[in-house]
């Protein structure tokens, strides 16, 4: 954050974020159940009962988890795109602007 009023954004940051939370989403979208490959070495009992609920509630949540994710990727790399626009309209008004002056 830079001074009072100020905010400082890294678009590269931004984007790069994107792209990490993308691939975030794509492993908790692939990933295997957790559970799965424990099932013979828990045995049965309470356990093994509270490692099933909560595999259970993990498949329910996953895609809930994706999605949100998903989104917060879109946003940062949307906003990475959208700085970077107005960084750059910026930049070309001041160039136009200061040919204009050094013309006068």
């Amino acid at each position: 954050m830079g001074g009072k009023g100020h905010v400082k954004v890294s678009t590269g940051d931004l984007a790069d974020m994107g792209w990490q939370l993308a691939r975030l989403k794509d492993e908790f979208e692939h990933s295997s159940d957790i559970v799965d490959g424990f099932r013979g070495y828990m045995g049965s009992g309470e356990l093994a009962d509270k490692m099933n609920e909560f595999a259970n509630n993990w498949k329910l949540h996953r895609e809930d988890l994706c999605k949100a994710i998903e989104g917060l990727g879109k946003t940062a790399e949307g906003a990475a795109r959208m700085y970077d626009g107005i960084d750059a309209h910026l930049a070309a008004a001041l160039v136009k602007a200061a040919a204009q002056n050094s013309g006068a």
